[in-house]
């Protein structure tokens, strides 16, 4: 029996966190795909039909209903910066049925949230020992 790797597209203008969190994701035996333009995030996310969109939102112009427009079947997980203004867009997301992490956070606070959105009880890396080695442990600051 072939187990299907979950897909997650992960939307962010930050390319050191695109790779940051395309190896935590990779490394729980996802199929992780990366756009740093959120002009092109809505066709990658339509032609990918991912299980999972990871937005990372740190001001309130990066809001762009283009790229959150509803997917059929697939999560959305919006990760918004502390700015007051991008903070107080969480009940709105929470209302389009939108899960919402706050940043700064923990990586492991991602991976965990991510398996609880996906069901994905067999993943393959323990969250609460990331390898430092990996440069994966510590918070996804929002500079």
């Amino acid at each position: 029996m072939t187990i299907r790797r979950r897909t997650i597209v992960v939307v962010d203008d930050s390319l050191a966190h695109l790779a940051a969190l395309r190896g935590l994701l990779q490394n729980s035996a996802y199929r992780v795909l990366t756009c740093a333009d959120r002009a092109q995030a809505h066709e990658l996310i339509q032609s990918a039909n991912p299980d999972l969109v990871i937005l990372i939102v740190r001001s309130r112009h990066e809001r762009d209903d283009e790229t959150v427009a509803p997917v059929p079947s697939t999560r959305l997980l919006v990760c918004l910066s502390d700015a007051p203004q991008v903070k107080s867009m969480a009940p709105e997301f929470r209302r389009r049925g939108c899960d919402v992490l706050h940043m700064p956070f923990d990586l492991r606070d991602l991976a965990e949230r991510v398996d609880a959105l996906l069901d994905n009880v067999g993943a393959v890396v323990s969250h609460s020992r990331l390898d430092p080695a990996s440069g994966l442990t510590g918070d996804l600051n929002p500079a």
